[in-house]
Formats: structure tokens, C-alpha cells, sequence
């Protein structure tokens, strides 16, 4: 018998019902066969319609609570075994399909339950050992894992570990799953609302054969071990084929840019050298919930490199707000010399052009000083000079381009000249402990937070 396996989308969509999807071939459309709406009922306006379809007493319509357009369901198990928060369709046979796609939008409660598995989907008769189900598995509150279980014969998968805001935070994660030819592939958006592709698992045919018997569970694990899944749900979609990540991409794009209920982060970005390596992660910590923020891979290094990688770094990062520096290696000089590595008229060259450019975008910048070096320690190991005196003179024409250009000036310079420099440097002179990574992370999310504050006040 061909395998047949289930999509399972919930997703927190605002596509019209009557959109249809190409299938990246531009031959052929299609529609979700089922499309769950909840507004004071349980509507399904997709393909296969007169399903018997039930929510139980332990779960409540939220409209326009969450969002506009789309109202969510509010899953509110009372303990891990608690079926009556649970949607159930009866008319199981109906669905089950050889190929899927499940497409979602979620958002998990902590009330709990963290330390056991929760199940967001369930079609599987464990007394014929046919079936599918997708799971949660929490650990410490924080960390949630994806398990795709096929035929109660230990055939699963972890598929996405990754830590997660649950609780009084919460906040909506889209994610899908589809499957096709014996290959299954889960998608997820993370808070910074990009897809992210887990790698395909390979499944064997003959382990795969989800044409059962069972009830179809949305929240609620009913096969072995139950398991009650806590929170929201919103527009639940199932596709009889494996959509493209294309189209996948384009179910969670129109329904983040379109609805105005999910909470829009600005986009921050943070570009500079290895002391912005270092402090990055901090940045990205403490403005959690307050702003997503990104930085290139590499390392920016010196003014000459960003200038030739900026339209590239706001082309992929996409970017409300440049938190932007570099000095360090430009002011690099060879022993004994006063040969910069970017003299100091082409540094005010670069800067004039790389600020020309960003505002050209219309983003907001915020440009940082350099910060000092102890120049004993990093002169001793390194074959070349750094000199404070080299740094203060880049820094005021940095200044002097910045003020021209209405920029505002962070002075990393003086917050480590304040610092107790033992605990903040590391041995090499130039580059800092977690001490100092810390004192400099605490005044750039100042700064940021500032300035997002002075824009929303505008």
C-alpha cells in the first residue's frame, strides 16, 4: 500500500479562502482541503467539506484578542491528559492522503507542562501500529523539540531544537511540515521571522502507512501516552501534495506583512569588527521582545570592506536601524611607521559614502566610536601598531562625518576609558572579556532602545 502521511498546517495566515497556490511548476493550482476559521465556531472552508468537526469545553474562540482577520484558538488543557481542549475530526478516513503539507502558526503556554511531551497533531491507531503524530518535547521550560513519530515502532525524529520564548512572552511561531516520496522536511520561522529549512529526513516506504482508523487530533496526543498541547492555534491547514518551500515561504510572508495584529520587532543591525562580535549576542539578549537583531557573519573589519559590502549586508538583513563602527583596523600601521592600512582621507572618504548609502535606504544609523587598546600588551604580540593616539584622531573625523550628516555619536572610546581596563581586556590588548563585551552590550541596547523609543514618539 502507498504510504500515506498527513500535512499538518496551522498557520497564522491571511491569505483569502479563495487564493490558491501554484505549485512552482505554473501548471497546476491548488487549494488546503482543509481550512480551519475560528470565529465563535469551527468553520472548515477548505476542499473536503461536511467533516464532522468538535473543539472541546477546555478551549475558547479568541477574536481579535491576537490578531485581526484571523482568530486563533486558545487550547487550555487543565493537566497533560486533559482531552477536552482538544479539536477532533471525526471523518478520519477522509484524510487520509499519500502526500501532505501542514503549514502553521502557534503560540505556546507555559502552564507547566514543560517537562513532557505535547502533541500538536495525532492520527495514529496504535493497535494496528499505523498512524502519524507531531509532537512537542519540552526541557526546562525553554527548549522545544519537534518529534515526528511514524508506526509506534521507535521511528522518529528530533527535529528542530531550538529555545523558544514560552510563558507571559509568548509569542507566534510558524511552522510546516511536508512530506512526499518517502522524504519529510519541517520549515520554521523563527523570531526574527525568517524560514529556516530543517534537513530532509529520509523515511523508509515500508515503515511509512498512515491510512488508519483513527481520529484526527488537533492538540491532544490520544494514541499512548497522552498528551495535551497548551496554547493557541490559528487558520489549521492541510494540503493533499508537498508544497514548495517557495510556497510554504509565501503562506508565512503574506500573513506576517499583512497582518497587523503580530507584533512587528524593528530590525537592528550591528555592523563593525571583532569587538562588535563580542558584544553582538548580548545586544541580541537584552533587546529580545524589543527588537530583532542581526549581524553579517563575517568579520566587517575595516571602513574600505564595509564600503564594498553595505548594499549587500542591508539587501540581506533588511535593516530599520545600522548600529555601525570601524577604526580598528583601519588605524593598523606598520612598526616603526605611519603607514596606515586606510589612511585617514580615505577613511573619511569611505565613511562619507558608506553613511550616503544607508541613508539612501532610509535607515535610521547610530554610529559608535572606536575603542582604545592597552597599547603595551597588544603592541608586545603583534607585528604591527595600534596607538590611542591614532584611534582619537579617526574617531574625531568620524565625528566630524557623522555631525555633518545629522548621525548620532555613541563614544564606546570613554565607556572603556571608565572601565576597570584588568578586568575588561583580554591579554591581547584590543579585544575584551565577557566583562567588557557585557559593559559595552549594556550601552549599545541603551542607545538602540533610545533612539526606537524617539522614532515611536515621532
Amino acid at each position: 500500500m502507498l504510504n500515506k502521511i498527513l500535512l499538518f498546517i496551522v498557520t497564522f495566515s491571511l491569505l483569502s479562502n479563495s487564493e490558491i497556490l501554484a505549485d512552482g511548476s505554473g501548471d497546476k493550482q491548488y487549494e488546503p482541503v482543509i481550512k480551519l476559521e475560528f470565529n465563535n465556531s469551527l468553520i472548515n472552508t477548505g476542499s473536503v467539506s461536511g467533516l464532522n468537526i468538535s473543539k472541546g469545553e477546555h478551549s475558547e474562540f479568541c477574536i481579535g484578542n491576537d490578531f485581526i482577520g484571523s482568530s486563533s484558538i486558545r487550547l487550555k488543557p487543565e493537566h497533560e491528559k486533559d482531552i477536552s481542549a482538544a479539536i477532533i475530526i471525526e471523518d478520519n478516513q477522509r484524510l487520509n492522503l499519500k502526500d501532505f503539507t501542514f503549514v502553521s502558526w502557534i503560540k505556546l503556554a507555559n502552564t507547566g507542562f514543560e517537562n513532557c511531551g505535547v502533541c500538536l497533531f495525532d492520527k495514529f491507531d496504535a493497535t494496528t501500529g499505523k498512524g502519524i503524530r507531531l509532537c512537542l518535547s519540552f526541557a526546562e521550560g525553554t527548549k522545544m523539540r519537534y518529534f515526528l513519530q511514524l508506526n509506534n515502532n521507535g521511528n522518529y525524529a528530533s527535529y528542530f531544537p531550538e529555545k523558544l520564548k514560552i510563558g507571559d512572552k509568548a509569542e507566534w511561531y510558524f511552522t510546516a511540515l511536508k512530506y512526499s516520496n518517502g522524504t519529510a522536511t519541517a520549515y520554521i520561522a523563527n523570531s526574527d521571522n525568517e524560514i529556516i529549512a530543517v534537513p530532509p529526513l529520509k523515511l523508509s516506504d515500508e515503515d511509512i502507512d498512515t491510512a488508519n482508523n483513527a481520529k484526527f487530533f488537533i492538540g491532544f496526543r490520544a494514541s499512548t501516552g497522552n498528551r495535551a498541547f497548551s496554547g493557541n492555534i490559528a487558520d489549521f491547514r492541510i494540503y493533499d501534495r508537498a508544497l514548495s518551500a517557495e510556497d510554504i515561504n509565501i503562506i508565512r510572508r503574506v500573513s506576517y506583512a499583512n497582518n497587523p495584529s503580530i507584533k512587528k520587532l524593528p530590525v537592528v543591525l550591528l555592523v563593525g569588527d571583532s569587538i562588535r562580535i563580542g558584544y553582538a549576542p548580548m545586544v541580541k539578549q537584552q533587546l529580545a521582545n524589543k527588537a530583532i537583531v542581526k549581524w553579517p557573519d563575517e568579520n566587517c573589519e575595516d571602513s574600505g570592506k564595509i564600503l564594498n559590502n553595505i548594499e549587500k549586508y542591508i539587501e540581506v538583513n533588511k535593516p530599520d536601524l545600522i548600529y555601525i563602527n570601524c577604526g580598528l583596523h583601519d588605524i593598523k600601521s606598520e612598526r616603526g611607521t605611519n603607514n596606515k592600512k586606510i589612511p585617514i582621507e580615505t577613511y573619511e572618504n569611505n565613511l562619507n559614502k558608506i553613511i550616503s548609502i544607508i541613508k539612501s535606504k532610509n535607515i535610521k544609523i547610530l554610529w559608535a566610536t572606536t575603542t582604545p587598546v592597552i597599547e603595551e600588551w597588544h603592541n608586545k604580540i603583534q607585528s604591527f601598531d595600534r596607538l590611542n593616539k591614532d584611534i582619537i584622531q579617526y574617531n574625531a573625523i568620524a565625528s566630524k562625518v557623522m555631525f555633518s550628516q545629522g548621525i548620532r555619536v555613541i563614544d564606546h572610546y570613554q565607556v572603556i576609558e571608565k572601565a576597570d581596563k584588568q578586568a575588561a581586556f583580554k591579554k591581547d590588548g584590543v579585544h575584551y572579556t565577557d566583562k567588557g563585551s557585557e559593559i559595552l552590550s549594556a550601552k549599545v541596547s541603551q542607545e538602540i532602545i533610545k533612539l526606537l523609543m524617539d522614532i515611536k514618539g515621532n
